[in-house]
């Protein structure tokens, strides 16, 4: 799966400030588009598809954005997903869905599932971009719907989206889901030794060092770092809500690599703290001399070194 941020969709970027929220997610929201097909295409297609859905969500509804969070296709044989309305805004692309607090972010995916049958690339990218999701904080449970489970909400009337043969198949994707993220869950817990408390701050950005931001691929985001073993790292993740989980390796010019798992407190969280400071040598004991330090995280983040 290959996920492709806003920037580079073609769509046109608004500030955060542009939308509503944030809003604590749920689950997920699955839709066909009721066009094209789950063949492979063009991602030039797949790009200009997701353009025609933003001018028609304005047209149609009265829009400020396209509906959706992520727009899933099958470009080349390879699932490829967009990255269309913020996951944290009111994403949710049924109408109502401000009635239920805006709670799941909207997939839309290539085809028309009324009369096309889901193939098991289409159905394997489903899942694993819930996965996703989930893993990365940005659901805190895993709700899987069918926009058809919100038709009572719309004053558009019934509908069948996300079309019969797709719906019927959301059993499956739930269970596929939860044994993927078991699996998930159990080999992370092979690699973790021990996982750092997080040591809160309220205001990450007053530190003396501005923060620097480097953003790796889709899915994990780096930030290196040069350090003592007194050094103090202060990092801050990009998500609302949740703490995340992230591990930061060590790399001594002589010896191993070493490496440990930390959780980062998310902006607007329960405690309305985010960020965290950690302390070189209570994380790395054994580090006795001058090092980079590589932290890896499924969000964006800022970073720094406090002395």
């Amino acid at each position: 799966m290959k996920i492709i941020p806003r920037k580079e969709t073609g769509l046109p970027l608004f500030p955060d400030s542009y939308y509503p929220g944030p809003f604590e997610k749920i689950g997920v929201c699955i839709h066909n588009m009721a066009v094209d097909s789950p063949e492979p295409m063009t991602l030039e297609k797949a790009k200009g598809r997701t353009i025609v859905n933003y001018q028609s969500h304005k047209t149609r509804y009265n829009a400020i954005d396209i509906l959706e969070g992520y727009d899933l296709y099958n470009v080349g044989g390879e699932i490829v997903v967009l990255e269309c309305r913020p996951w944290w805004s009111n994403c949710d692309a049924f109408y109502g869905a401000s009635k239920l607090g805006n709670k799941y972010i909207g997939i839309e995916v290539v085809g028309n599932y009324d009369v096309q049958e889901p193939t098991p690339l289409i159905l394997n990218g489903i899942i694993d971009l819930i996965v996703w999701l989930y893993d990365t904080k940005k659901i805190k449970d895993l709700d899987i719907k069918g926009h058809r489970d919100f038709s009572y909400l719309s004053k558009y009337g019934a509908t069948s989206c996300p079309g019969k043969n797709l719906y019927a198949k959301l059993d499956y994707i739930r269970e596929e889901v939860k044994k993927r993220i078991e699996k998930l869950r159990g080999g992370k817990a092979q690699e973790e030794k021990k996982v750092i408390p997080v040591q809160k701050i309220e205001e990450v950005e007053e530190m003396r060092f501005e923060f620097d931001r480097k953003e790796g691929n889709n899915l994990v985001y780096e930030m290196y770092i040069p350090v003592s073993p007194d050094s103090i790292i202060a990092i801050d993740a990009d998500v609302p809500f949740h703490d995340v989980e992230m591990t930061i390796y060590v790399k001594p010019i002589v010896g191993q690599i070493l490496s440990k798992n930390i959780k980062v407190a998310g902006w607007k969280n329960k405690d309305n703290y985010h960020g965290g400071l950690f302390k070189l040598n209570q994380i790395f004991p054994e580090l006795k001399e001058k090092a980079w330090v590589v932290v890896h995280s499924p969000v964006v983040i800022h970073g720094g070194v406090l002395k």
